[in-house]
This record gives structure tokens, C-alpha cells and sequence, in this order.
């Protein structure tokens, strides 16, 4: 059973139910609602997602909201079960607001005491009618509809440019995408001047330093479509572009806080071959050796532990050459293996699992041996006699069957041999390409790489 790292946990969502109307609230909220509604509830984004923060049963078309702190600045929101969804944008100090709902279109509903909620759904209206433009426009837009679309554009930047320094214009200019060299891309050189673009400016218009993004409906969504869209599928090119956005939020401690834990935690949650690459280097740049206060010493612990194991043999490093004797006695040295794809296949003749899985393994080698596959084979468990005899067995004699009788190699500080079997799949250049993978996936990237 493999080790499992806690997360870094760096954000608690408390969810406040009380009963509105008896607490002496810090922040208070008044909705004339249609009074078919028959419970209301308030909600917040918090890195992405939505959460309730109070319900409501409305009194005669009225519900009031009323927390006992202030609100923290961000995107919130109004809704019911009946379908009806008001967005909000609350700054600082807008704490006493009054909402005359218009049931057909919440967007043309009155507001007091939230200048920025007005703005927000000015920006909301325009911007769905350039999306349902942009949705119904065909291959070939005659100039009407270019120029419709260009007039809306524009007014979502006026509207910006009118209210520089407010909530809605971090907001809206950080929902803007940028403007590409080539809208229409005609070629492959265009296209990769888009892509080379994107993955350079993607966040032009986004300020990472501004907490209030964290609390709003989009910025992880923009984080992942980056991550997955603008950024070579490459772990070591992903790992580059998660350290360049954390450096980007340096400027606000909050902001640096969310975006190194939720890189870090992401990463070391996820199942994708090659993932550790991005928690690994952000272990590097922004943790170890520097104060992070808001990690526990055991969480500290907890990563450097795991760290230790991989930081020697991560997807894309050059892997290390280990002095080993074969099972004739013969000095060996796996660097020097010359092959176009090396398997590095550790295990322990005593290991159950490993008995059941190297029959899979080894059919795997007969079937690719003849196309530049070679398997070096390591029995960590130094008893030559079982060894000779577990070889015997499985009639592993086609493999290249090592150890390491004195422990010369040190391959366990080179190589994560926690888990056996523990495999490598190396390429001709020395590089690792794979690992911790099972015989089936073994297959798959076999064949991928011989292609």
C-alpha cells in the first residue's frame, strides 16, 4: 500500500446558517422577491465553486440576509429552486444593500448599496448578448454582424475604462480574453504563433495579486483551460508554467497562499503520470528552505519525505547510470545499455505481488524484445541462491537479471523503490519517459514509443 502526503490545507469555507432577522449582523441584505418563492438562498464562489451561505424562507415577498461579519469582497449570489439566479459583485464596505427583483430578467433588477452589483450586471447583459452573437454567426459573418460584435466588444472596454480601479473593472478586464495575433488562424505557423502567444500572455488581463478573484465564478476555470489548452503537455513544461503563475501572485500573501496550495495539492491528488514534476518544483522554488508559515511542520515533513523519493527520477531526468552485477558475476553499469527503450524493472523475489505481475511482465519483453526493448531486470533482495531459483521459475533467462550484492549503487537513493515492482522506462537519450506504471500501461507506452 502506497504513502499517502495530507494536503496542505490553506482555505476553510465556513458555512453560516442563522436566522436573519435576530442577530445583530455586520452585513445585511434586503430581496423583493415574487412571492411564488418560497425559500431563497445566498451563496458565494469560492475557487470556483459555489456554496450556500444562508437560506431564507421569505415573508411577504421580503427576505432579508444578515451575517454577523462582514462579507469578504468577491462574487456572490441569489437563487432558488424555481430557477431564479441574481449575480452579485461585493466590494468592501457595501455591507447594507436593498435588491428589487425583476423575475423575467434578474439582470434588469434595481439595486442600492452595491455600485458595483449595478456595473457587474451591466457587464453581464452585454456580455451575453456578444456570446449568443458569437454563437449564431457562421463561417463567413457578413460586416452587420462583425460590426455588432466589435460594438460590444467595445462597450464591455468602456465600461472598464469608465470605472478604472473598481471591483467590476478587475472583474471584467480579468474575464476578458486576450486578443491573439491571428483570430483566424489560416496555417500551422499561425496557429503555433497563437499557441507560443497564449502561453505567454495568457493572464495579461488577469491580476493574480487581487484576492477577490479567488472568490469569483472563473479564475480556476482560467487556470485549468491554461494548464490543459496553452501549456505543452510536457510534465517538466507544466511544472515551469504552474512556478511562473505562483511567482505572478507575490505581490498579495493571500493570493500567493491559494495559488502555491492549490497547484501543490492538485498535483500531489492527481493520477496523471508525471504530475509529482509540478508539486516537485514547487517544493523547490517556494517551500523548501524558504517560511511558508501557513505549512505545519508536519506537512513540511510530510513533503520533504515524499520529495526525497522522486527528486532524482522524475519524468524528463536524465536517469542514473547504476553500477550493478549481473547474475554471472559480471560487473554492469545500466548507463551504458545502449538500447532504444531500457525497462528498469525492480523487485523482490519474496514479494507477492511481484510473483503475480512479472509472468505479465515478461510476455510484455517476448513480444518487444525485437523491436529495441531491452529489460534490466533488479532482485533488491540480495540472496543469490533465491534469486538463481525465482529466475529459474519464471524463465526470466532472456532478461538482463542484476543485483546489487554489497550495495555499491546506492539505486535506492537514485531510484523510488518503496512499492515493487518499480519500473522505469528509459529512453535512448537516458531520459526517463515513464514510470509507475502497471504491465497493461507498460503496453500502451511500449507502443507508443516505438512508433
Amino acid at each position: 500500500m502506497r504513502s499517502k502526503i495530507s494536503c496542505i490545507a490553506l482555505s476553510l469555507l465556513f458555512i453560516f446558517n442563522m436566522e436573519a432577522q435576530n442577530i445583530k449582523s455586520a452585513f445585511k441584505l434586503e430581496a423583493d422577491i415574487p412571492q411564488t418563492i418560497d425559500k431563497l438562498y445566498f451563496g458565494q464562489y469560492w475557487q470556483g465553486q459555489s456554496y450556500a451561505i444562508d437560506s431564507v424562507i421569505p415573508t411577504n415577498g421580503k427576505a432579508v440576509f444578515a451575517q454577523e461579519k462582514q462579507l469578504d469582497p468577491g462574487e456572490y449570489f441569489i437563487y432558488s429552486k424555481t430557477g431564479l439566479l441574481i449575480k452579485l459583485l461585493l466590494d468592501k464596505g457595501q455591507d447594507n444593500i436593498h435588491i428589487s427583483v425583476n423575475p423575467s430578467d434578474p439582470k434588469q433588477s434595481k439595486i442600492s448599496g452595491s455600485e458595483d452589483t449595478r456595473l457587474f450586471w451591466q457587464y453581464l447583459a452585454i456580455s451575453q448578448k456578444a456570446e449568443d452573437l458569437k454563437k449564431s454567426l457562421g463561417k463567413n459573418p457578413n460586416k452587420d454582424e462583425t460590426g455588432e460584435l466589435k460594438r460590444l466588444q467595445n462597450n464591455i472596454s468602456d465600461l472598464i475604462a469608465k470605472h478604472p480601479g473598481t471591483w467590476l473593472a478587475t472583474y471584467a478586464k480579468g474575464d476578458t480574453p486576450i486578443t491573439l495575433p491571428f483570430p483566424t488562424p489560416k496555417n500551422a505557423d499561425e496557429f503555433y504563433s497563437n499557441k507560443h502567444y497564449g502561453r505567454i500572455h495568457y493572464f495579461d488581463n488577469v491580476d493574480l495579486t487581487d484576492p477577490r478573484l479567488w472568490r469569483s465564478s472563473y479564475l480556476i476555470s482560467m487556470i485549468n483551460v491554461y494548464m490543459s489548452t496553452w501549456v505543452e503537455q510536457i510534465p517538466d513544461s507544466l511544472a515551469s508554467a504552474a512556478s511562473e503563475i505562483v511567482a505572478k501572485t507575490k505581490g498579495n500573501d493571500l493570493c500567493f497562499k491559494e495559488m502555491l496550495s492549490y497547484f501543490v495539492n492538485t498535483s500531489l491528488k492527481s493520477k496523471n503520470m508525471g504530475s509529482e514534476n509540478v508539486w516537485a518544483k514547487l517544493y523547490e522554488n517556494y517551500i523548501r528552505g524558504h517560511d511558508v508559515p501557513w505549512i505545519t511542520i508536519e506537512q513540511r515533513g510530510e513533503l520533504s519525505q515524499k520529495y526525497e523519493t522522486i527528486k532524482m527520477n522524475r519524468i524528463g531526468m536524465t536517469a542514473q547510470g547504476l553500477q550493478l552485477e549481473t547474475i554471472d558475476g559480471e560487473p554492469i553499469n545500466t548507463g551504458e545499455i545502449n538500447t532504444d527503450l531500457l525497462v528498469l524493472y525492480f523487485y523482490n523475489h519474496d514479494c507477492h505481488h511481484c510473483q503475480e505481475t512479472i509472468p505479465k511482465a515478461h510476455d510484455l519483453y517476448k513480444a518487444y524484445k525485437d523491436k529495441g526493448v531491452k529489460m534490466v531486470a533488479v532482485d533488491i533482495n540480495n540472496n543469490k541462491e533465491q534469486m538463481i531459483s525465482f529466475i529459474e521459475k519464471y524463465n526470466l533467462q532472456d532478461w538482463i537479471n542484476c543485483a546489487d550484492p554489497n550495495y555499491k549503487s546506492k539505486f535506492w537513493l537514485y531510484y523510488n523503490t518503496s512499492f515493487v515492482p518499480a519500473i522505469y522506462i528509459i529512453d535512448k537519450d537516458k531520459k526517463i519517459v515513464a514510470k509507475d506504471i502497471d504491465s497493461e500501461t507498460i503496453k500502451k507506452l511500449l507502443e507508443f514509443f516505438i512508433q
